[in-house]
């Protein structure tokens, strides 16, 4: 019951980020948002892969899933979720070449 209060809340706060982040597209306040949304990520890609750290794997899988509902968006929003998408794959390989994804045998 928990787990899916804590998916519902990081959900609303990444809808929330990036509804804004994309609308200051328009007022040209996009820095604000952007700098905010990209510290975030590159915070919770940071400890992805530390046990200390649980909850980033669903951070990081909620907002995934995001992203990839926008694949009907304007070329704009497309570009941004292709972006966070590649680094967050871009993180997971390199995690995979060293052997550091948790439960594999290297």
């Amino acid at each position: 019951m928990r787990i899916d209060s804590a998916s519902s809340n990081a959900g609303y706060v990444f809808k929330f980020l990036l509804s804004r982040y994309t609308k200051s597209i328009k007022n040209s306040n996009e820095s604000e948002y952007h700098i905010l949304l990209d510290n975030f990520m590159e915070d919770v890609i940071t400890v992805l892969n530390y046990p200390e750290w649980p909850a980033a794997e669903m951070i990081v899988r909620i907002f995934s899933k995001i992203m990839i509902g926008y694949r009907k968006a304007n070329n704009y929003t497309k570009s941004i979720a292709i972006d966070y998408l590649g680094i967050i794959a871009r993180c997971i390989k390199k995690f995979a070449n060293t052997g550091l994804i948790s439960g594999e045998d290297v």
